[in-house]
């Protein structure tokens, strides 16, 4: 995404959203590589990489999260694989 964007998306593959890019609405990639501005939430994800430049205002469930120093975040982060949080030892 390299414009203004309102809405959720869902993809397949990667998601990019540029520098000086804006995306208002939900998230649902492979990927998420945030160099501009997201508000609103990212739902199983792989992989999530704040950039220095890009702010982020929601919250973020992914097996992989990257925060890069100079970038902002608001919200709550959840990350690693649920299946290890919630298996249970065997007797």
């Amino acid at each position: 995404i390299a414009g203004r964007f309102k809405g959720d998306v869902h993809v397949q593959g990667d998601l990019t959203i540029e520098l000086g890019a804006k995306l208002n609405g939900g998230v649902r990639a492979r990927k998420v590589t945030i160099a501009g501005e997201l508000e609103g939430n990212i739902e199983s994800a792989q992989r999530v990489e704040l950039l220095t430049s890009g702010v982020m205002v929601g919250d973020i469930k992914a097996e992989t999260v990257t925060v890069a120093a100079g970038s902002r975040m608001k919200g709550q982060v959840e990350f690693g694989s649920s299946d290890k949080s919630s298996a249970k030892p065997e007797a």
